[in-house]
């Protein structure tokens, strides 16, 4: 067995991502206040680099240059410190796998993308075959040189996800194939994102249903951001009512993979920070922010003076109103209460 050690005008989604043409309707969203309270961080240590999402308007010399295509985004999209914004008040269960025991080897073909390590030796790495695309999900129960070491396999595109607290459910058919246990939203998150993009990019994948709703966060905002190249993505804020995390998000806006993630940033230390936010006219510059990119063309970093263009002047004026007022007044109505 192998253990070898992510304007309201009608234009095209940008070339570089490759997705075909459909037309998603354009909505706002307002704040909806959180009634849960109170949540530890510790502040992430940035990494500052630069990186270009497609999104960034500004000087060319800021863009980064390209991975090279001996990576795939899914292997960076853990890399540097994303925060730990710790679940509260939780009596989680730990992680657990349900599926048929195995034998798990790698093969030639496949390349492994991702691996993450949860409590009590439960381990899930994520296989990529380079020539199909498909991508499977491995759960690992007990050390390596464990005789009784547990091992199942599954195709991702049988699988659908969905989120209960700190507990992402994984469930084949009508059945549960495994339940993770996370610490913090931010590894929820990114996890849930991965899974969702690579599956969707292989073969055959499911309808995404309502597994983008990811359970127990509030959309705060929603408006259009255009990029460099006229294309244009949904861009969304969140809010978790468990742990009071913020969340930027860009979403494809049209094609057959309309409304799948291409990056999201977690901002909640800037909330309260100022100078971080400026705008002018319908242009938005956030002085440092990391990304986590679900795209294969753009790394995973942080950047300083990210701008962002929303479609029209309204737009980024409740951008800048939401974090400007009204993230801050919930906030502290929340922590005047508690």
């Amino acid at each position: 067995m192998e253990d070898g050690d992510g304007s309201n005008s009608s234009q095209t989604s940008d070339y570089r991502y490759r997705y075909a043409q459909t037309t998603i309707p354009h909505t706002h969203e307002s704040l909806v206040p959180v009634p849960k309270l109170g949540y530890a961080r510790r502040r992430s240590q940035p990494n500052i680099q630069r990186v270009n999402l497609n999104v960034l308007i500004g000087n060319p010399e800021n863009l980064p240059d390209r991975r090279t295509r001996t990576e795939h985004w899914a292997s960076k999209v853990f890399d540097g410190t994303l925060g730990e914004t710790k679940f509260q008040n939780t009596e989680a269960k730990g992680s657990q796998c349900f599926g048929r025991a195995m034998e798990v080897v790698r093969k030639d073909s496949e390349e492994e993308l991702l691996r993450m390590k949860f409590a009590s030796d439960f381990t899930v790495r994520f296989w990529r075959c380079k020539k199909t695309q498909k991508t499977s999900i491995v759960c690992q129960v007990g050390r390596r040189s464990s005789a009784d070491r547990f091992n199942s396999s599954m195709d991702m595109a049988w699988l659908t996800i969905w989120r209960e607290g700190p507990l992402v459910h994984l469930r084949f058919k009508n059945t549960k194939w495994a339940t993770l246990s996370f610490e913090n939203i931010e590894d929820l998150v990114v996890f849930y994102m991965t899974f969702l993009v690579l599956r969707q990019l292989g073969r055959h994948p499911p309808d995404l249903d309502h597994e983008m709703d990811m359970d127990e966060e509030f959309v705060v905002f929603s408006g259009l951001i255009s990029d460099d190249q006229g294309g244009e993505h949904f861009l969304r804020v969140f809010r978790d009512e468990n742990t009071g995390a913020v969340r930027l998000a860009a979403f494809v806006k049209d094609g057959d993979l309309h409304q799948l993630p291409v990056w999201t940033a977690f901002v909640s230390d800037y909330v309260f920070q100022k100078g971080w936010l400026s705008r002018r006219a319908a242009r938005v510059q956030l002085s440092s922010i990391h990304l986590v990119s679900f795209s294969d063309n753009w790394a995973t970093r942080s950047y300083s003076n990210w701008e962002l263009l929303f479609s029209g002047r309204e737009d980024a004026k409740d951008f800048e109103r939401v974090f400007k007022i009204d993230l801050r007044q919930s906030i502290k109505a929340e922590l005047a209460d508690s």
